[in-house]
Order: structure tokens, then C-alpha cells, then sequence
């Protein structure tokens, strides 16, 4: 049940010249999609005050 959990056993280590540029990437991806989900609500007017 739990296997869906763990890790593949061939996962790609990320060189370390490259740790401080795909750590940067991914954290602007997850800030981008998170303002960007919560963004969307307000733009189909689910928050109106109408």
C-alpha cells in the first residue's frame, strides 16, 4: 500500500554545479503555481461581494 511512497531506486542525482540553479527553478515553479492558483478564483469572481 505504501509503495507509492518510496523512491525509485534509479533516481538521477542532481550534479553539485547545478544544485543552487535547479533548488532557485523549482522553488519559483512552486511560488508561481501556488500564486497563481489562488489567483484564479478571484478572477471567475468566486469571491464577489455582489
Amino acid at each position: 500500500m505504501f509503495s507509492l511512497f518510496k523512491s525509485d531506486v534509479t533516481v538521477k542525482k542532481v550534479a553539485p554545479d547545478q544544485v543552487q540553479v535547479t533548488y532557485q527553478r523549482y522553488r519559483m515553479q512552486a511560488l508561481m503555481s501556488i500564486f497563481l492558483g489562488y489567483l484564479e478564483p478571484i478572477s471567475i469572481g468566486v469571491y464577489s461581494t455582489q
